[in-house]
């Protein structure tokens, strides 16, 4: 299962090579944390739908719930972005995760796809809950060959975090390996061209 994926990333990869590479060199395609996007940020671009990644995006790996200060902005967004939706689509949807949103964000849906990114089933699954356009969700995600790449492979815009959450201290190894998985993404990319 785990090699098919790797392949199925390899191959995406190449074939979305050039959009993959304007994320890389476009900084409007780029947030530095998910705390710099704004819900106007998004009307600008015609977003009706926005899909957050967990690990990353709203906390470090692992993580049972986001980091602090991605909850205020959380709470604050979707206000703000109502009545419009946000969905979590995370590769390691665990059950407190599940339990943290539902008790805690009961309007922000976290979805579980059979497949994980860079399949796009997720995506997939939330355009068919939404009943909106792809162009119009756009998906935060911190690694290329997973989230962005699925993304654009089903034409729904992206938004590549380029400083994800991380906690050397907590997860060293885990983290490390995450950290050097998204620079050879980065390397990979650039040397498709």
């Amino acid at each position: 299962m785990m090699i098919a994926r790797i392949i199925y990333a390899l191959r995406a990869c190449w074939r979305y090579r050039s959009e993959l590479m304007q994320f890389i060199s476009d900084p409007s395609l780029q947030i530095n944390k998910v705390l710099d996007l704004t819900p106007h940020d998004l009307f600008g671009h015609d977003v009706r739908g926005l899909i957050l990644d967990f690990d990353g995006v709203l906390a470090p790996h692992a993580a049972l719930q986001p980091n602090q200060k991605v909850i205020s902005w959380l709470e604050a967004f979707a206000r703000e972005f109502a009545p419009y939706k946000i969905y979590v689509l995370s590769n390691k949807p665990t059950r407190e995760r599940l339990e943290y949103f539902t008790k805690h964000f009961p309007n922000i849906s976290m979805v579980i796809a059979k497949r994980k990114k860079p399949y796009p089933d997720g995506l997939l699954q939330i355009i068919k809950i939404s009943a909106l356009d792809a162009k119009q969700l756009m998906l935060v995600d911190d690694r290329l060959a997973t989230g962005i790449v699925a993304a654009v492979s089903v034409g729904v815009q992206g938004c590549w975090v380029t400083n994800p959450y991380v906690d050397l201290k907590t997860n060293p190894v885990r983290e490390s390996f995450f950290i050097g998985l998204r620079f050879l993404e980065k390397v990979m990319i650039k040397l498709m061209r």
